[in-house]
């Protein structure tokens, strides 16, 4: 290989290797996000339940609990989330250019003589040498980090209709059903907003 070649392929697999050891901090970080959220999120509902006894006579702090605090902390994670989520796929799409720079700079001859590939046969060079992103990024996104936005999407609309549908049974029994149905509407509407602003950041920055 030209001298000056391999100066700059050793260079793009010393980034290639820095760039993956953030992509792992950065995945460790996500764990964290999650065991912190549903910690909170458990102690809350603890602490409720626990003193159930205390507070069912007062059903607006019940109902500030269940509608305001809890898909506060929820969505906060979720916000916080999208943070990570987004630097996860900017490294990836950084660690795809190299794969591919990377692909270009070798012989394709001489990879197919290392790994014994017939000429008849299509010359993927991802799939010998440096391709992990390659094997997720389909069409221009990261499938997985697609998937992962899905779940996390669903998830939090099925958090705010599940906390919404709780309220409303609870209210049926201090309320008249009519208040108790237009809060729970009012209110189903306010998180999705809020959700539905999270994601647009979402979608921006990850076609970004």
């Amino acid at each position: 290989m030209n001298p000056h070649l391999e100066f700059l392929v050793n260079i793009a697999v010393k980034e290639y290797e820095l760039l993956r050891s953030e992509m792992m901090s950065t995945v460790e970080r996500q764990y964290s996000l999650v065991n912190w959220g549903t910690s909170s999120a458990v102690l809350i509902v603890a602490g409720l339940v626990a003193g159930w006894s205390a507070v069912q006579s007062i059903p607006a702090v019940i109902s500030i609990v269940i509608l305001l605090v809890i898909p506060t902390m929820v969505t906060v994670f979720v916000a916080a989330w999208s943070h990570v989520i987004t630097k996860l796929n900017m490294l990836g799409s950084r660690l795809y250019d190299i794969e591919e720079h990377l692909a270009k700079a070798i012989d394709a001859e001489h990879l197919r003589q290392v790994y014994m590939i017939p000429a008849s046969d299509i010359l993927n060079p991802c799939e010998y040498l440096i391709g992990w992103e390659h094997r997720l990024w389909r069409g221009g996104v990261n499938s997985r980090v697609q998937t992962t936005i899905r779940v996390v999407r669903f998830a939090l609309f099925a958090v705010y209709a599940a906390l919404v549908l709780v309220n409303y049974v609870f209210l049926i029994g201090h309320l008249e059903q009519y208040l108790s149905v237009s809060i729970s509407v009012v209110v189903f509407c306010l998180w999705c907003g809020v959700g539905g602003i999270v994601f647009r950041y979402l979608r921006k920055h990850i076609r970004d």
